[in-house]
């Protein structure tokens, strides 16, 4: 039998960081269960990134991915890399979102420009 899309959707996002699908992740999986060797609650099994895969079918996750079109569109026209950082009012750090195959590359950027103003 084949995996459900969203199982199928974690496996691609813990194969990306080179690591495994968590079974029975999840806040109703199986960390809550004693016996359970991973104790983790994150979709895959990476050592140091707790990793959240969601697909499309929230209504917050629809309203991100057309914000991503639209800055994906924009920044084809400058041919850039699009880039979004996310910032709630109040609170210190931002959260960027970028595509998957653009991730080297702007975290690169960003280490070379921590590197050049000797920020840590």
């Amino acid at each position: 039998m084949a995996d459900k899309v969203w199982k199928a959707f974690e496996r691609k996002v813990a194969r990306f960081f080179g690591t495994e699908r968590t079974p029975g992740s999840g806040s109703s999986g199986t960390f809550s269960k004693s016996n359970n060797p991973l104790r983790t609650t994150s979709d895959t099994l990476h050592e140091r990134l707790y990793v959240e895969a969601k697909r499309d079918k929230n209504f917050l996750g629809r309203q991100l991915l057309r914000l991503l079109d639209k800055v994906t569109s924009e920044a084809g026209k400058e041919k850039k890399i699009p880039v979004i950082a996310l910032k709630e009012y109040g609170r210190h750090n931002f959260y960027i979102v970028v595509r998957s195959d653009h991730l080297v590359t702007v975290a690169r950027e960003a280490f070379d420009a921590k590197k050049e103003s000797g920020r840590s």
